[in-house]
């Protein structure tokens, strides 16, 4: 995803994670040059992950910033509203063997 430089936000949707209970010392940054928090979005899925109860040890982060990183992943803050979108999910399979 998105990396903390690179992630610009307005003050609505800094106050939308506040008021969602996230640690905003923890997963922000105010930038006084720009007036304007970057969030952390690397920090806060690994505070959900270890919330939702996964253990540390199992949650990597890779650090590649797919707005930096553009040629290699999609950004649709980088290529604008009409660029298109990507899915991605995780499932487990309680049926494995």
């Amino acid at each position: 995803g998105i990396s903390l430089s690179a992630f610009e936000v307005g003050d609505e949707v800094y106050e939308a994670f506040r008021e969602n209970g996230f640690r905003m010392d923890y997963i922000s940054e105010w930038k006084p040059e720009t007036h304007k928090y970057h969030i952390d979005l690397w920090a806060a899925n690994r505070l959900q992950l270890l919330d939702f109860g996964v253990p540390s040890a199992q949650v990597e982060t890779a650090h590649i910033c797919t707005f930096t990183r553009h040629e290699d992943f999609f950004s649709a803050r980088r290529l604008g509203i009409r660029s298109g979108r990507i899915l991605s999910g995780i499932m487990l399979n309680t049926n494995a063997h």
